[in-house]
């Protein structure tokens, strides 16, 4: 067995930085973007070498190699013409907030069963390429769930705990698109596992296991003030 990560940040590395075995690293930053629609799509290649990669790669595009290939990311249209490579997803759209301008912030993220991050939020959105395991995602709208394979995205400014589920070790690839005036990521007090989120007169408990709802009038009281239920709390 081994011990749970359970405050998950994406932290900047840099290229051959020597990184722990197990987390969410910052690869590669794109600033000063500029996009002419209010949504933009993630479009992902691999290509076998990089500078077949970098060749393909337009003005605004990314090239990193992680999990032994080698990666291209473009941004723009659910059409957006990418010459080369292999075409691996779209992903998309991400609802951009108004802004001067972006900031492209591309990770990769290797964790497992049982792990799970901060809750937290991003001034922009963020998309998820699976590249092998499962991930369960909570919002005040539920939980997602995405496998090897799959896609999920999450509009700006909306508050998240993400979780690894499954038996096998989970890799991804993990995009935020933000404003370049501000910060990449916002952690949220409270619980790393449950949250709340009113709707009407009730408060909703959602986890990536089980939904519970409160009356209104159950939830009262300093320790729900930051919007948040600790861990542990029963009813």
């Amino acid at each position: 067995m081994h011990e749970h990560l359970t405050g998950v940040a994406c932290d900047d590395v840099q290229p051959g930085q020597e990184r722990p075995e197990f987390g969410c690293f910052n690869i590669a930053t794109e600033n000063g973007l500029q996009f002419p629609e209010p949504s933009v799509y993630w479009h992902i290649r691999t290509f076998a070498n990089r500078d077949a990669a970098e060749a393909a790669k337009s003005a605004s595009g990314i090239v990193v190699e992680e999990d032994g290939r080698v990666w291209l990311s473009e941004f723009g249209a659910p059409d957006l013409l990418v010459k080369g490579g292999q075409p691996i997803a779209i992903v998309g759209p991400l609802q951009l907030p108004p802004a001067k301008s972006y900031t492209a912030v591309l990770s990769y993220a290797v964790m497992r069963p049982g792990d799970r991050s901060r809750v937290h939020t991003h001034p922009g959105p963020e998309g998820w390429y699976m590249i092998v395991g499962e991930q369960c995602l909570e919002t005040p709208a539920g939980a997602n769930r995405a496998k090897a394979g799959g896609r999920m995205t999450v509009p700006p400014n909306v508050p998240m705990e993400l979780s690894i589920t499954g038996t096998v070790l989970r890799k991804s690839l993990v995009l935020v698109i933000h404003d370049s005036s501000q910060p990449r990521v916002r952690l949220r007090n409270g619980s790393h596992r449950e949250y709340v989120a009113s709707n009407s007169q009730l408060i909703y408990l959602r986890r990536c296991a089980l939904r519970l709802r409160f009356p209104m009038s159950r939830l009262s009281g300093d320790r729900f003030a930051s919007g948040f239920l600790p861990f542990g709390s029963v009813f």
